[in-house]
């Protein structure tokens, strides 16, 4: 079953929106985290996720552009690991522009008040804790220039179906522009 499929059976359950993205920093150690998948880019596999600026898996991605993403399905049973290479979408990014701006649209303002606060990652003071706090009087109707569309372009896909006796694994390969795919032993 692909991955569109899974999430509209899962639609129900807002775990499967969460995927876990691992990236390689300069000295060429992982790191993995959980972000919230968005949607496909229309009529391809591209996977947006949303991320700042000044984020830590930035300044992996501008050392290394590849990625890797693993979506498991707790409903089905089903684990997608893909891998695949990042294009950035920030405000110097004039043709993809109509892109970032409709996914800020479609951000709460709670999420968007975010992209105005403090640098992820910096120190608070424990006994401080509206230190990070934002002013709420921004409409947020101006896209951050620290918001930033990842656009995750998969060339590999390992797919594991535990829900099946025995298990099955598939793994599919862009070669060409077509997905080339494989029966392997789980």
């Amino acid at each position: 079953m692909n991955i569109q499929s899974l999430l509209e059976l899962n639609s129900l359950f807002p775990e499967s929106k969460y995927v876990q993205l691992a990236t390689v920093d300069k000295n060429n150690q992982p790191s993995v985290r959980t972000v919230v998948f968005r949607e496909f880019v229309q009529s391809t596999s591209d996977i947006i996720i949303h991320t700042d600026i000044r984020s830590e898996k930035m300044r992996h991605l501008s050392h290394c552009r590849n990625v890797q993403i693993c979506w498991y399905f707790s409903q089905s049973r089903e684990q997608f690991r893909i891998s695949g290479d990042v294009e950035m979408v920030d405000s110097n990014n004039e043709s993809l522009r109509h892109l970032r701006v409709a996914q800020w649209q479609k951000l709460s303002k709670a999420a968007k008040s975010a992209y105005f606060a403090g640098h992820p990652g910096a120190a608070l003071p424990l006994d401080d804790v509206n230190q990070h706090s934002v002013h709420t009087q921004n409409d947020f109707s101006e896209v951050s220039n620290k918001f930033v569309l990842l656009l995750v372009r998969p060339h590999q896909v390992d797919h594991l179906d535990l829900n099946t006796n025995p298990h099955t694994r598939i793994a599919s390969k862009l070669e060409n522009n077509f997905w080339q795919e494989k029966r392997l032993n789980p």
